[in-house]
């Protein structure tokens, strides 16, 4: 039907990816109602745009963000402590702390949904994303990382340093391999 839609307002029946569509559309049917629904967010919210090496037990980035708000690490933002996560695995909450640490908004690196709907207007969404990237925190050049990450599995910090790196915030992170109880603490700030 919403195809047949385009095809009598536009003279032709839209071509459409079926694994990767520009538009989704969700039905919703009851016994007797059907719902329609236009997917404005795309890949599903969680998915920040920088992971993509993974272990096997992915955490979700949200959960980690709000893993890290509800301990109450942020929320003096000017005097940060150092954050260790010392089985960091890819590196999600060391990841979502640095970017919280730096001011980095979340979803900045992905694409939505609505950019593809019409009336979606670039000029103002470009300048709401530039906005957020003015919000982000400078680090000085030669400053002690804030986030510090291990693991046991060599390869989860690989795929942890390679996740930091496309989430922009490596510089801001120190990740060693080795095993967390035998790891001294990687700063000498308390807390």
């Amino acid at each position: 039907a919403v195809c047949d839609r385009f095809r009598d307002k536009r003279g032709e029946r839209p071509s459409v990816d079926t694994t990767w569509p520009d538009v989704r559309l969700y039905a919703h049917l009851t016994t007797d109602t059907v719902s329609l629904y236009i997917d404005t967010s795309g890949e599903p919210l969680f998915k920040r745009g920088w992971r993509e090496d993974k272990g096997d037990a992915p955490l979700k980035e949200t959960l980690a963000a709000a893993m890290i708000s509800a301990s109450g690490w942020a929320s003096g933002d000017d005097d940060l402590l150092p954050l260790y996560d010392p089985c960091c695995g890819s590196g999600t909450v060391a990841i979502e702390a640095a970017q919280i640490a730096l001011r980095v908004a979340p979803g900045l690196q992905r694409r939505f949904g609505f950019e593809k709907l019409l009336p979606f207007q670039p000029h103002v969404w470009h300048a709401i994303k530039d906005e957020a990237a003015k919000q982000r925190r400078e680090w000085p050049a030669g400053h002690k990382p804030i986030v510090f990450g291990s693991d046991v599995a060599f390869r989860m910090v690989d795929f942890a340093q390679r996740n930091a790196e496309r989430a922009g915030v490596a510089f801001a992170m120190e990740l060693r391999g080795g095993d967390a109880l035998q790891r001294v603490p990687p700063t000498d700030k308390p807390g």
